[in-house]
């Protein structure tokens, strides 16, 4: 092989290997090709070409935010009498790898939960992340990327004051969105691991030192067991918290979670959070400044939402000027008066927030009785247990836009092309008006936006069909869109269980039929749907004019009837667009989709049944059914 082959093999892995975790070559065969190079005056370089994009990445399990504490009883109460492990609540971008056979396949970042970015490309840049291992079959493995405080301060300290970076956190996620690993690499980035999410037993702590002795660097933990008290607790916070401060390592609080993994996963979960673990959050630093004025936002429902100002403050390297106080009620708890000194803190160490102020300003703060955005009167109402105001004008532009945007939003009517930016053009120009039908019409005028600046034939070709498209919906999807006050998607779904077709719901309405008899909706909830229906019914069946609606099967067909039936969905899909389309049809046929495998579930869907994974292990110990995509297919047609 000649000098010129052998480096373009050499460069070839490397390129394979950084941006896809694994390459065609062996270690040795690699090694060898390097070795021969280099006596042929070779000199190797680390890295590979950037990419041109990150590319997204669905999870093959939730990757949820944690429920919060900020005192010890709330531990102790989560505790109960369970054995726990307290461990850092690594301050940086949590990441999770999988393993096949011990090589890297896949590093990606948590994203919302459900889809994250896939960032293989940068398993050379996190210098201390294994990239082989000594484990068969699959291993995933959960955990942070984060950069310590000493690496953070010797990039800062090449730096220009003006040009250094106000934390390792935002450093560290940074450095994982670059399209350059090369760059990345010289960020100082670690991973920690916290969590075996495959490939171990039934201990979080065994399975921690396991994972130790695969190479993995893992959070520092200390076991807590019953019987438990506060001063128990209390150790195992100040011993986590002086070892990250000694250590430079960033965490913003301590976690518990359950050392027995299947009870644990037996607790569930809620849209936001596993019940498995809880995060004790530090008390954040109050910082004292002047409040200079309180400003207002008005929402899509017309909420003003009061805004204050105050001198501006450094926190954690960020300067802040401004927070949101929410309600009515939460300016007065506050005693907020003209000029007063108040302290503001970062909640979560992210959302600034006045915490407390002095009474020492010029009078109290008014309440306005006209809009201070159009100038139209203004009225409190109640909110749960807070004081609200609202605009009265329906018209109000704001308002107005924010409806639009909800009204097109993924979760609404799904129509593509049409940004806040757009939406608020095509209401100045009148090609958009209060009645959501208006959509529908915006065909109307082609010609006029083929001319518009920032237009071209096609992207006003391709926005059109995306609103022909929009008329295909789905009931959910269609009451989610028009910004009922309190009704999100979730609430759609549970009153559209109940009211399978928009005919059927609409004659409800007209009926005065109570929705708070669905299991989920209150009686705020019913007089909020109740009063909309009123005012807006002929704006609905205005848009229902224009739209065909989905009808899914909801009644069972013979054998195939998933009534009761409970599943559990892993794997990559072949059939099915994504694990949310594949669960919208096991509910439209009266089944229930799970996160876990457990002895209440029926079916687990797994296009390959012969995988080792901890979940096929799990159902083929409890009995559970497993089967792929087509037997699932057979099963409903």
């Amino acid at each position: 092989m000649t000098y010129e082959k052998i480096v373009k093999t050499i460069e070839k892995a490397k390129e394979d290997y950084y941006q896809t975790g694994r390459s065609e070559l062996t270690d040795a065969e690699y090694d060898r090709l390097v070795s021969t190079a280099e006596r042929m005056g070779y000199v190797e370089t680390v890295g590979a070409a950037p990419v041109e994009q990150i590319e997204k990445v669905e999870h093959d399990h939730p990757m949820l935010s944690l429920d919060k504490c900020h005192t010890v009883p709330e531990i102790l109460k989560f505790v109960h009498d369970k054995p726990v492990l307290a461990m850092c609540k690594a301050d940086g971008l949590t990441i999770s790898a999988t393993y096949i056979d011990g090589v890297l396949m896949r590093l990606e970042t948590r994203g919302n939960g459900e889809v994250g970015n896939d960032i293989t490309f940068h398993a050379g840049s996190i210098g201390n992340l294994p990239k082989k291992i000594n484990h068969r079959g699959k291993y995933v493995i959960d955990g942070e990327c984060v950069i310590l405080q000493k690496d953070f301060e010797e990039i800062n300290s090449r730096l220009g004051k003006d040009e250094q970076y106000s934390n390792s956190r935002n450093l560290a996620a940074g450095s994982l969105n670059l399209l350059d690993a090369n760059v990345s690499k010289r960020r100082g980035l670690r991973f920690y691991a916290w969590d075996v999410i495959e490939g171990g037993g039934n201990s979080l702590a065994n399975n921690l030192s396991d994972a130790q002795l695969l190479d993995f660097d893992v959070v520092q933990n200390v076991i807590v067991t019953w019987p438990c008290s506060e001063s128990i607790v209390n150790n195992a916070l100040t011993y986590i918290k002086n070892y990250a401060e000694e250590e430079g390592f960033p965490i913003d609080g301590v976690v518990f979670k359950y050392d027995d993994i299947e009870y644990g996963r037996s607790l569930g979960m809620t849209g936001h959070h596993p019940k498995s673990a809880i995060a004790y959050k530090f008390k954040d630093d109050t910082y004292q400044t002047k409040l200079l004025s309180v400003k207002y936002q008005c929402g899509k429902t017309g909420q003003l939402t009061p805004v204050a100002e105050f001198e501006p403050v450094d926190i954690d390297g960020t300067i802040v000027n401004k927070a949101s106080l929410h309600n009515v009620s939460v300016m007065k708890q506050l005693g907020l008066t003209n000029g007063c000194t108040c302290y503001v803190k970062k909640c979560n160490m992210i959302i600034p927030q006045i915490d407390s102020a002095d009474y020492d300003g010029d009078g109290e703060i008014e309440i306005p009785s006209t809009c201070p955005i159009c100038g139209a009167s203004t009225v409190i109402r109640k909110d749960k247990d807070s004081e609200v105001l609202y605009c009265t004008n329906d018209d109000y532009p704001g308002k107005l836009l924010g409806k639009w945007k909800t009204f097109v939003s993924k979760k609404g009517m799904d129509i593509d092309g049409l940004s806040e930016q757009t939406l608020d053009r095509f209401i100045k120009l009148g090609y958009l008006s209060n009645m959501f039908a208006s959509i529908y019409e915006l065909g109307d005028y082609k010609n006029k936006l083929y001319q518009l600046d920032g237009f071209g034939k096609k992207s006003v070709d391709n926005l059109l069909a995306s609103i022909e498209k929009s008329k295909d919906v789905d009931l959910v999807h269609f009451l989610t869109a028009f910004s009922i006050p309190g009704v999100g998607e979730g609430q759609s779904k549970l009153i559209a269980a109940r009211y399978p077709t928009f005919e059927e719901f609409a004659v409800a309405c007209d009926n005065g039929e109570r929705f708070d008899t669905i299991d989920g909706i209150g009686e705020v909830l019913n007089a909020n749907i109740v009063k909309w229906w009123v005012n807006n019914h002929v704006q609905m069946l205005d848009v229902a004019g224009f739209v065909r609606f989905k009808q899914e099967t909801t009644a069972p067909v013979g054998d195939a009837s998933l009534k009761g039936c409970v599943f559990v969905v892993t794997g990559s899909l072949n059939h099915f667009n994504n694990r949310d389309d594949l669960k919208r049809k096991i509910e439209s046929l009266g089944g229930k989709v799970v996160g876990s495998v457990s002895k209440n579930t029926d079916y687990l869907i797994n296009n390959d049944t012969t995988s080792t994974s901890s979940k096929n292990e799990k159902a083929k110990k409890l009995g559970v059914k497993i089967i792929s995509e087509d037997d699932f297919l057979k099963m409903i047609f």
